[in-house]
């Protein structure tokens, strides 16, 4: 989709050249990208500030460089009336907006083959009439304008929601989420990260004058929000430290101080969700590891009642959902023991619950939508499915959802959605601790899912997805060949390697398993009712320590590998791993200790672990080192010398890192992946779930 007829011009978008009758016009280089991003946006206006921002890219230029910009390209167009403009028209306040109807050519570009008059596609097949009337020439060129938009944004067909409905509302470096949509879809609220290093900042955009701004708020960070009251307020939830406030901020006064909402009893909250008579739902509990329920809020009478409830210890409720007839309320329940998903419809009137089904055995990423007061949308993972509640059939839905990260409704049917643009996978290895840089970057293709050191130093163990098929191999860096060692049909990690011994850890299914590379003979060590996380070996790989949730307590479990057997060691902690006379581990409470031989307590390493988020533990020589997820999302990264008592830690952005990460078995090199997803975009549009769409 590189080159645009538009009018009596030919615009090559990659390449940055324009054409009128076979002949390359001279222009500035900010001229051509100017043009080419009014074409990419000829659906709106463009703001001044959006044009310092995207074609400018931050530099620092004034409001005349940009508008004397503007006036060379319409020179260059010959575009001289400005009352009624042939290509270009500018508003005040508003911006300027492309007229003329900007069709893709199945021309290639001028110096690739010789322009013909009949290359350009002819108006009949776009559907638009002759040139007299000029009226549906325009809209039909607009429209056909956000398609091209959307191809030049999404060149593989398949991804995300269907292309020829959607467009791009809004694309500016960083991440996204608690997307929020008005009633009438004019505005939408969002936290993000412009930059990897920035607080989570709330966000609201208007989409009729594509004005973005940024709403100063009392905390630093910002979770969670939703329009509330009729669209007058601004709900959101705020992190202070571990803490969380819930704030109310009036939209007709960004400026305005927001109220504080003082929940007492709910120190932590999460997702506050808009209901009808000045009501609102929030989600809250007394502690991250504990349950997790919603709330229902009375905004005029200042009152607080629960709305649902669970008598099983480690249940949490979130992302909830108001139908469009504004009667029922569903939302996903996680069983964090049972690692269990379930989709759940109460009544708004009378907190009823009226359906229940479970949705996955695993704790996936699931989002919902309504599509109609009979039939929700279901994202898991990377697919949609379509729920039909009248005969409970739940329909696969062809298109993918891996592009998609968040999507909501408003209240005419049309969708905003949060997409995210992937980056090209990056591995790295570097010195531990990582403090700045990297030594090598590792290209080994998308295939590639996580890559270990092994014992020996001449190959790494490769895990790699290939059709449908996961693949274990060594792989030699030298000569870059693999040598397979595992196949399987279900995916799997890595866990851990016994020092002296040809056995793999491997979690599959839910199972821990011990793998033989040298036979490649495996055996389950865990309990098909056992829930584990992680697990380690001793350091003569004797036995295997893991822990498991079990009567609502988690306990760690010993695996004698001479006996096949495993016992109860020790309850209330979530790692074990014997160090010297006795052992290190730690507590469900996210504390870090040293112990004794009878696991007395006799040395405090660390503390501020929050086990219901990523962690990960690696104990090399004298050293222990940890990484995990802080409330923020960030990674704290730590480094504990076991010997000289002393910490080393740093805190990284969530992009900049992942778990996915391993050391050699000096602990003082590291291979890391950083994630795929770091940019986000905002889009909106219809999109056919068998009802009729609304753009």
């Amino acid at each position: 989709m590189k080159i645009v007829d538009l009018g009596e011009f030919r615009v090559d978008t990659q390449e940055r050249r324009l054409y009128r009758q076979h002949e390359e016009l001279a222009a500035e280089p900010k001229v051509i990208e100017v043009l080419c991003y009014f074409i990419l946006h000829a659906d709106r206006f463009v703001s001044l500030q959006e044009l310092h921002q995207q074609v400018w890219q931050g530099r620092v230029v004034t409001d005349t460089a940009v508008r004397r910009t503007v006036s060379k390209l319409r020179a260059l167009l010959g575009d001289n009336d400005t009352e009624q403009p042939k290509y270009i028209r500018s508003q005040m306040k508003r911006g300027y907006q492309l007229v003329c109807p900007a069709f893709e050519s199945q021309a290639q570009p001028a110096d690739k083959v010789t322009l013909q008059p009949d290359a350009a596609t002819s108006n009949e097949e776009y559907g638009s009439v002759k040139r007299p009337n000029y009226r549906r020439i325009v809209a039909s060129g607009i429209f056909f304008a956000s398609l091209l938009s959307i191809c030049w944004l999404y060149l593989q067909p398949a991804q995300g929601l269907q292309a020829d409905l959607q467009q791009v509302i809004l694309d500016i470096p960083g991440q996204k989420a608690s997307l929020a949509v008005s009633a009438d879809g004019r505005y939408q609220a969002f936290v993000g990260r412009v930059n990897s290093s920035d607080n989570w900042q709330l966000f609201l955009h208007d989409k009729a004058t594509a004005q973005l701004t940024k709403i100063s708020t009392p905390v630093p960070h910002v979770r969670f929000v939703d329009f509330v009251a009729g669209d007058t307020l601004l709900a959101y939830v705020g992190f202070r430290a571990d803490h969380a406030e819930f704030y109310l901020q009036p939209l007709s006064n960004l400026a305005a101080a927001p109220q504080r909402v003082v929940l007492p009893d709910l120190p932590i909250l999460a997702g506050p969700l808009a209901l009808p008579d000045n009501r609102l739902l929030i989600a809250g509990g007394e502690t991250y590891n504990g349950n997790i329920h919603y709330y229902q809020y009375d905004l005029t009478q200042k009152t607080i009642s629960q709305f649902s409830y669970s008598s099983i210890v480690g249940v949490q409720d979130a992302y909830a959902r108001l139908s469009p007839d504004r009667s029922q309320v569903a939302l996903v329940r996680a069983n964090i023991a049972e690692r269990k998903l379930y989709l759940q419809l109460y009544r708004l009137a009378d907190k009823e619950l009226l359906y229940e089904r479970l949705l996955s055995n695993e704790l996936a990423d699931t989002r919902i939508a309504w599509i109609s007061n009979a039939e929700l949308l279901i994202k898991r993972g990377d697919s949609f499915e379509q729920l039909h509640l009248a005969d409970n059939k739940l329909s696969a839905l062809d298109n993918a959802a891996h592009s998609v990260k968040e999507l909501v409704l408003d209240g005419h049917g049309r969708y905003f959605a949060i997409f995210r643009k992937a980056a090209e996978q990056q591995i790295y290895k570097t010195r531990w601790p990582f403090r700045e840089g990297f030594n090598q970057h590792l290209q080994l293709g998308p295939q590639v899912l996580a890559l270990h050191f092994s014992q020996d130093p001449q190959y790494y163990w490769l895990v790699e997805q290939q059709d449908k098929q996961y693949l274990l191999s060594r792989y030699y860096p030298a000569t870059a060949q693999r040598q397979l060692v595992m196949q399987s049909e279900a995916s799997f990690t890595l866990l851990d390697q016994a020092p002296a011994s040809a056995l793999l850890l491997l979690k599959r299914n839910n199972r821990l398993e011990l793998l033989d590379v040298n036979s490649g003979m495996s055996a389950n060590i865990s309990l098909r009712t056992q829930q584990v996380d992680q697990g380690v070996f001793a350091a003569d790989g004797s036995a295997v320590y893991f822990p498991v949730f079990s009567a609502g307590q988690w306990q760690i479990m010993q695996y004698e590998v001479a006996s096949a057997s495993q016992h109860l060691l020790l309850q209330d902690y979530r790692y074990l791993q014997p160090y010297k006379d006795g052992y290190l581990g730690a507590d469900s409470t996210g504390r870090l200790w040293q112990l004794d031989k009878q696991f007395g307590q006799q040395q405090l390493l660390y503390q501020g672990i929050h086990f219901d988020l990523d962690y990960k533990f690696m104990l090399r020589q004298e050293q222990l080192s940890l990484v995990h997820r802080t409330l923020m999302s960030d990674w704290q990264l730590v480094r504990i010398d076991l010997q000289q008592h002393t910490n080393w830690q740093r805190s990284l952005a969530f992009n900049e890192f992942s778990l996915n990460f391993s050391l050699d078995v000096s602990g003082n090199e590291l291979l890391f992946f950083k994630p795929r997803v770091d940019t986000n975009q905002l889009v909106s549009g219809g999109y056919n779930f068998g009802y009729k769409s609304i753009l």
